[in-house]
Formats: C-alpha cells, structure tokens, sequence
C-alpha cells in the first residue's frame, strides 16, 4: 500500500501544474480575444471611413452634374438674352452671371457634402476649404 503523506504531495504538484498550463491558456486566449477586438475596431473605422468615402463621393458628383445643369442653362440664357454680336462677346459681356454660378455651386457643394465628407474626399478639398482641425 502507497504512503499517503508521499502520495498527496504528488497530487499537489500534479495538480498545481495543471492549474498553471490553464492559466497560461487561459492568458493565452486573453491576448487573442485582445487582438481580435482590435482588429474588429480597426476594421469597422475603415469601413466607416469607406462608406463616407463613398457618400461623399456621390454627393460630389451630383453637385458637378448640377453645376453643370446650371451651367448650361445660363449659357443658354446668355446666349438667347446676353449683349453682343456673337456668342463669344454675349458670353464675355455675362461674366456675372458665371462667377455667380460657379459661387453658388460652390457653396452648395460644400454644404451638401459637408465637413466630414470633405475630409474624407481627401487633399484638395480639404485643404481648400480648410476643414481639418
């Protein structure tokens, strides 16, 4: 028959480094779950980031196709009501009216996409608009 004050020390160890190699898996499993809820973080501030990206993508273009529509119709405008005796000096003659165009587009393409989108767009329109802090 085994001692048994030579058996439970034995036990003891046994048992002791068991409980260590679980705490190494389990501090293990922390740093992994660490990792993963950063990458998760970094992956939807991308994602984010993209979607305004995108937004603001397609709210720039639909302020050139508007700049353009009216464009056109105060070319047309000009052309058919302007001052001159050819198109070139009615165009010249309605230079206000482009400049007021061009201006009001302008300041409907930077309320409509907006300062975030802006940022987002990147260099030349935030850096003409001054909208980085």
């Amino acid at each position: 028959m085994a001692d048994p004050s030579r058996k439970f020390p034995r036990e003891v160890q046994s048992l002791e480094s068991q409980l260590e190699s679980e705490r190494a898996a389990v501090e293990e499993r922390d740093e992994r779950i660490k990792r993963l809820e950063s990458r998760i973080a970094s992956n939807t501030e991308r994602e984010e980031e993209t979607r305004f990206k995108r937004a603001a993508i397609r709210r720039l273009v639909i302020t050139v196709f508007l700049f353009l529509a009216f464009v056109s119709g105060a070319t047309l405008l000009v052309l058919n009501l302007g001052e001159g005796e050819n198109w070139l000096q009615k165009i010249i003659n309605s230079w206000l009216v482009f400049t007021l165009t061009l201006g009001a587009a302008v300041i409907f393409g930077w309320a409509y996409i907006g300062k975030r989108g802006l940022v987002a767009l990147g260099w030349p329109f935030d850096r003409i608009f001054k909208v980085r802090d």
